[in-house]
């Protein structure tokens, strides 16, 4: 049986088709979502169903024929969602899985029946630093033997926005996997380190201003934030087409933090930055 099962009233009607191999068959479809209607024949190979609420339950086809020795049928079936989603992605553990061969780790939670998209957080929703179709982050964004709070929402098929920010996630990552490869971003022999990046305020309050050279061949130019200890923080896409930007910087503490403008593996720019709120 064919047709989808991540069902919403308003993206009713919805086509379903059984195929068989039973010589001349006979087809009688049924279903137990109370809310449904079918607005075509139920005794050919397709048929269509408007959803007039949001109610779930399973759609059936009996399909019977010729059969050899003995008249043969099959009943395929397929369980419909309700086109009720959780408000909030739902508390619970976050585990961690080793981010390839590299020495970082990416987050794992429960997935969302039904959703689409899922948005990362480490701040309670102030900055995104990841969103993913499944619910794993995918981009090594967790160093070994750290605690992590971790925030997530997630977009599903009946939503046009994503849901509130789920609860906190909390856990720490394992240690140092064996044998890990390390892969600090390299500076590239070839260019020197631009003073042609100023970064202002300094110290800084709750925004910070970049003002860098703009490139005319698109080169993808990226300032990522670490605390003293290596953690990264955030990470801005600096627009080529572009010579200024201005980030939120409000969710970062009084203290320290290094600054680091790469192209790819190349390093354009570093220094300190200080925040004093």
């Amino acid at each position: 049986m064919s047709g989808t099962s991540n069902v919403c009233a308003t993206s009713s009607p919805f086509t379903y088709t059984t195929s068989t191999n039973i010589p001349s068959p006979t087809y009688s479809w049924t279903n137990s979502a109370t809310c449904w209607t079918a607005t075509t024949g139920t005794t050919s190979s397709a048929v269509t169903y408007s959803m007039t609420a949001s109610c779930g339950g399973t759609l059936q086809c009996v399909v019977s024929g010729d059969g050899c020795p003995n008249n043969s049928g099959t009943s395929p079936y397929m369980t419909v969602g309700s086109g009720v989603y959780p408000a909030t992605v739902p508390a619970s553990a976050i585990t961690w899985s080793k981010a390839g061969g590299s020495c970082q780790y990416d987050a794992n939670i429960v997935p969302v029946p039904d959703a689409i998209s899922y948005k990362w957080s480490m701040d309670g929703g102030s900055n995104v630093f990841a969103t993913t179709s499944g619910p794993k982050t995918t981009g090594g964004d967790f160093d070994y033997s750290t605690l992590y709070h971790v925030w997530v929402c997630e977009e599903n098929t009946c939503n046009t926005t994503y849901s509130l920010w789920s609860v906190e996630h909390s856990n720490t990552t394992p240690g140092k996997p064996v044998g890990c490869q390390e892969t600090p971003i390299k500076p590239n022999a070839q260019t020197a380190i631009s003073n042609d990046f100023k970064f202002y305020p300094n110290p800084a309050n709750n925004s910070l201003s970049i003002e860098y050279p703009a490139t005319a061949d698109n080169t993808s130019i990226t300032c990522d934030m670490y605390d003293m200890v290596g953690h990264k923080l955030a990470s801005w896409t600096l627009p080529s087409a572009d010579n200024k930007v201005t980030e939120d910087i409000s969710s970062l503490q009084t203290g320290a933090y290094l600054y680091v403008v790469h192209s790819g593996d190349n390093i354009l720019s570093r220094g300190k930055l200080m925040i004093q709120k």
